[in-house]
């Protein structure tokens, strides 16, 4: 089977901030970096509740720019999923991997977070991530692994699974921590995700472990 799922909140627990809050509350950043975080927030939130794609585009653009402004690196990323405080796993990570690659199916995680962040949250956890297909925002780095470029175009909660219509139609699991993604990724037409209906859709909710998509099938 072919399973698509989210990150945040859907391999961590329900009550985690997503992937770019935990920057400015992990504390490991600088003030400089939350002062200019927090002007772009204050000016650019309110189009994401909006659903203005492009406003939200330029937001998440110029906030990942601040990772190369203030010289983030892949150490950076490692202390902030070390904290449990912000990056607990959701209860049997460890045993719905190991489902999936017993059984060979396949898993492609989709998520407007960061690609050295969910690489860095499974190495930190001793999660086995070989074989697993990750489509998120990502950075080019130098040799000592400070961020270099930002890779465009970034992904947003509102448009995440751009250009993913031949990976969806393929799809047999659908993963989501809760049904306020839906209108986001799963409805909207240029998706093709609303004629396929052979589709298993999970949504593990606060109380939901990983064990829960297991015991489905």
């Amino acid at each position: 089977m072919n399973i698509i799922s989210d990150f945040s909140k859907t391999f961590t627990s329900a009550d985690m901030p997503s992937t770019w809050s935990s920057f400015v509350r992990s504390g490991i950043l600088w003030d400089d970096y939350k002062k200019d975080r927090d002007t772009l927030f204050t000016e650019y939130f309110h189009f994401e509740q909006e659903g203005n794609i492009e406003k939200t585009n330029e937001w998440f653009q110029k906030h990942a720019e601040l990772f190369l402004k203030y010289q983030v690196g892949r150490k950076n990323f490692q202390k902030i999923v070390s904290d449990k405080s912000l990056y607990l796993p959701r209860n049997w990570v460890s045993e719905f991997l190991t489902w999936i690659k017993e059984n060979h199916h396949t898993l492609t995680i989709v998520s407007s977070g960061f690609v050295p962040v969910i690489e860095s949250w499974f190495e930190v956890n001793g999660f086995d991530l070989s074989g697993i297909n990750i489509i998120a925002n990502n950075f080019v780095f130098d040799s000592e692994g400070k961020i270099e470029s930002i890779i465009l175009p970034t992904r947003t909660p509102l448009d995440k699974y751009q250009d993913l219509e031949s990976i969806i139609q393929k799809t047999d699991i659908i993963i989501w921590d809760s049904v306020e993604d839906i209108p986001v990724w799963f409805i909207g037409k240029t998706i093709g995700f609303s004629d396929k209906k052979d589709v298993f859709k999970i949504i593990l909710g606060a109380s939901g472990t990983m064990m829960n998509i297991v015991d489905s099938f």
